[in-house]
């Protein structure tokens, strides 16, 4: 265990101390589970910035709330993928911190902070601007709402694939606390522990924190005789609520976290053990890749009798060093080390409120992020020759303002119109310099911005763009209703910044969409059934792809296409008996490019990365009582047709399709305060990849894996 690692342990063994010693112990009737009632909860969302029932938002949103995520055996961001219709997501190639994120075929699977995500990933209502660190630990959680399709309006620029809100708990005036430790195969442990206390009637105070390490990886390397792809993170969050009156209430946030890990090596393609994504034959000691972040939210609102406004503070800040093999070689033919400090601050102010028919929210927001990055890029010849050790050191700065608002009109009691739009400005820009490593430690630049710019390269780049929406409700029924909406959205430009020549560092400029969707929300029989529907379809302009750059025979990203995406969504729930609940999700996704750019180096026939045309997830929760307490019951099957990870649909591209199980068993006694647990995920040890990065000229294509079958036994205490 790591030295950090037996702090977080510290903590949560003194939370329990406090929990037995300071707390009362709960009387009869609050231990005593109420009984059980046949229906749907009712889940209230703020997608539309303001807290409203999911089934009366004219927006595509699946959600689940803290006892859903605990069921459903969501640990982290990665989690939710399989539970969400059209969402695609996995580990960012060899780095499990990080999760690329593909919504109704658009998204970004390039960490490097040139670039920016097309899922925009929010934590209580902050923006989390850096992809390398969005694979959060989930050990706090209140719920989590995924937006599908583009938030343009309302969320911002960088959301035109969609939308992930995860709502952490706010402190409260119950006195509660819980602790929880695991443990499980690939010897596997973990503790997390919260504690709530509420200070006086006003002052509110939480904290919570967790450890958790998998010592043995899930991968043997027959090279070096190890194992690879462990893992040990940690983190702690303490929280402060301040219920200055009934209008007025103010919650500060306090988050640091760490993980390390010794990468995941990708398995060559043509390598001995290809057939076996769990061997691997790297000659690359010491891979790994390490994370720490810290984070301080702090949320005002203020309460009057028609409106409420909000103003959200976050600073955020993110280091991260990597050193992972990409080629799968005993000799390594391709390394890249990167070290990285990420800082960014927002500031939003929002307002909501009812005049009569008409409901509104406006705001304002801004953001500036800083990017300090070292690259390293070592590139061998067959029989490991040097080509190329290439440094880069880098700045890349961004401040980002906007203003937005939307309206709604209830023009009868059933139809309603909704009107919006938001206005972005944006300033980007990069410092460059290019080095070379000759030895020795000696450092030779080869260009730097003053070559960008003899290239016609813009390293101060400025992005505006103003975004309608416009949608139409119908209320059929008092339980059925259906929408049509119009959105505009846009994701921000930025450089390729992996090119080691100033010509291949080319601007890539904004990537735009208009969003067309029909969706119809209804429950019946007595709320026991819910079913959710949307028909999309999504034109993209200027959309980034792969293309050659003549003068360097290089490949480059370019904005040289139009894409057209539609498809299906439909998500169930229904709670037929006070015993069983039960959910299924259907996604379904068509593609095609309508143009293409003339140095674009794939055919127009080629499908887009990353859109399988079919997502299914079908699952189940049973409840049996017994005489000394209940058995609970829950597992899901999930399915994801074939796709590929990359713009040519190379055949190593290919991640074919795959089917996953989870299933859980939990026994709780003495009125719920005793849990335990056994679970497993991918029980039925299903081997795929998710990503490949195919480099077959230099004779190295190399497949990400999906994590094997894990099983965990846990047992929980409430006090």
């Amino acid at each position: 265990m790591t030295k950090k690692s037996g702090i977080y342990l510290l903590i949560a063994s003194t939370l329990v101390t406090l929990g037995f010693t300071s707390l009362p112990a709960y009387s009869q009737e609050e231990q005593d589970t109420p009984e059980r009632a046949t229906g749907l909860e009712t889940i209230v969302v703020t997608a539309e910035r303001r807290a409203e029932n999911l089934q009366e938002v004219p927006v595509s949103v699946s959600a689940f709330t803290e006892s859903a995520i605990e069921r459903r055996q969501i640990g982290s961001t990665l989690d939710v993928i399989r539970s969400v219709p059209n969402l695609v997501g996995s580990n960012n190639v060899g780095i499990s911190s990080a999760t690329s994120l593909f919504m109704r075929g658009v998204g970004q699977d390039e960490s490097i902070s040139t670039q920016d995500p097309a899922v925009g990933t929010y934590v209580d209502g902050v923006y989390i601007s850096r992809q390398v660190a969005n694979n959060s630990a989930l050990y706090d959680i209140e719920r989590i709402e995924v937006l599908r399709g583009p938030q343009g309006i309302l969320y911002g620029r960088n959301t035109s694939g969609g939308a992930i809100k995860i709502i952490t708990k706010d402190p409260n005036e119950y006195l509660e606390g819980s602790l929880e430790g695991k443990v499980g195969n690939y010897e596997t442990l973990g503790l997390i522990g919260k504690i709530n206390v509420p200070v006086s009637d006003e002052v509110f105070v939480s904290l919570a924190a967790f450890t958790s390490e998998r010592n043995k990886g899930f991968q043997e390397n027959i090279t070096l005789g190890t194992r690879t792809w462990d893992e040990s993170s940690s983190g702690v969050r303490g929280a402060i609520k301040y219920q200055a009156t009934s209008d007025f209430d103010i919650v500060v946030s306090a988050e640091y976290a760490e993980q390390k890990d010794s990468g995941v090596t990708g398995t060559n393609f043509f390598g001995a053990n290809a057939d076996n994504l769990f061997v691997v034959q790297s000659g690359l000691e010491n891979s790994f890749n390490e994370v720490k972040q810290s984070a301080i939210t702090a949320n005002m609102t203020w309460r009057f009798d028609n409106a409420e406004w909000t103003t959200t503070t976050g600073y955020r800040s993110l280091e991260q060093n990597l050193l992972i093999d990409f080629s799968d070689n005993p000799v390594p033919a391709f390394v890249i080390g990167q070290d990285g400090t990420f800082k960014q601050f927002s500031q939003e102010l929002k307002g909501s409120g009812n005049i009569d028919e008409f409901s509104w929210v406006v705001g304002a927001f801004f953001m500036k992020e800083t990017n300090d990055n070292i690259r390293r890029d070592e590139l061998f010849l067959f029989g490991g020759a040097v080509a190329g050790d290439f440094v880069a050191d880098f700045e890349n700065d961004a401040e980002s303002w906007a203003v937005f608002g939307q309206g709604s009109y209830a023009i009868t009691d059933k139809l309603t119109a909704t009107l919006g739009g938001r206005w972005t400005k944006e300033n980007k820009s990069i410092d460059m310099s290019q080095l070379v490593d000759v030895g020795g430690g000696v450092l030779i630049e080869l260009w730097n911005n003053d070559d960008l710019a003899a290239v016609g390269t813009d390293t101060s780049p400025k992005f505006e763009d103003f975004t309608p929406h416009v949608s139409v409700k119908y209320q059929l029924s008092k339980d059925t209703m259906t929408y049509f909406s119009y959105s505009e959205g846009f994701k921000s430009g930025g450089w390729n910044g992996r090119a080691t020549d100033p010509r291949d560092f080319n601007l890539i400029e904004a990537e735009y969409v208009d969003a067309y969707e029909v969706g119809f929300k209804t429950e019946f029989l007595n709320n026991q059934i819910r079913i959710n529907t949307a028909l999309f379809f999504n034109e993209y302009t200027d959309f980034i792809v792969t293309a050659l750059n003549p003068d360097t025979g290089g490949f480059v990203t370019i904005n040289a296409a139009t894409t057209n995406i539609s498809g299906l969504e439909v998500e169930l729930t229904a709670s037929p008996t006070a015993e069983l609940d039960l959910y299924a999700s259907f996604g379904f996704l068509k593609n095609e490019y309508d143009n293409l750019g003339a140095n674009v180096v794939f055919s127009i026939e080629n499908e887009v990365k990353r859109t399988p045309e079919v997502t299914a997830q079908i699952g189940f929760t049973y409840f049996m009582e017994l005489d000394s307490g209940e058995l609970t019951f829950t597992g899901d099957y999930s399915y994801q047709d074939e796709y590929y990870g990359g713009a040519g649909n190379t055949i190593p591209e290919l991640s074919e399709s795959t089917s996953l199980v989870y299933g859980a068993v939990s026994y709780a006694f003495d009125s719920g305060k005793y849990k335990i647990t056994l679970a497993c995920a991918n029980c039925t040890d299903e081997e795929y990849h998710h990503s490949t990065l195919d480099f077959s000229a230099l004779g190295f294509a190399t497949q990400f894996p999906g994590a094997p079958r894990t099983y965990t036994l846990s047992a929980k205490v409430l006090f």
